[in-house]
């Protein structure tokens, strides 16, 4: 499979993808990024989302972002570090930044006062209904 990455889906069934997260924007240009994987512990899987999610947000610098990670169950805090950086750029560029997370990621985010520096909803589209 070349320079696949395993992960676990929302179904729990182990996939293999070399892009486990997607991209989409609406009219107004607001870039969402869906997980899809029920589980978010893996570092090669941590760095990769990294290295997307900022490459993304620096192409499209202009753009408001939601990351959208409500079918994520377990999280590392690895993970934590890109959603702050992601946040930091995002402030500076003067844009928003919303996560989507699922009650059982949200208990650690608030433990960490994540909830404290980037916005949070409980879904994509209560982000969007937000940013409009």
């Amino acid at each position: 499979m070349g320079n696949s990455v395993f992960y676990t889906d929302r179904t729990g069934d182990v996939m293999a993808s070399s892009d486990p997260i997607t991209w989409s924007a609406d009219h107004t240009g607001i870039l969402v990024a869906t997980l899809h994987m029920q589980k978010l512990l893996d570092e090669q899987v941590i760095e990769m989302l990294r290295k997307n999610i900022l490459a993304q947000q620096e192409s499209c610098a202009d753009s408001h972002v939601v990351i959208d990670c409500s079918g994520v169950e377990y999280m590392s805090s690895a993970f934590f570090g890109t959603l702050i950086t992601t946040d930091k750029r995002l402030k500076k560029a003067k844009k928003r930044f919303f996560v989507c997370a699922h009650p059982d990621v949200l208990v650690p985010m608030k433990q960490a006062r994540l909830d404290t520096l980037f916005e949070m909803a409980d879904s994509a589209e209560e982000a969007l209904k937000q940013l409009q």
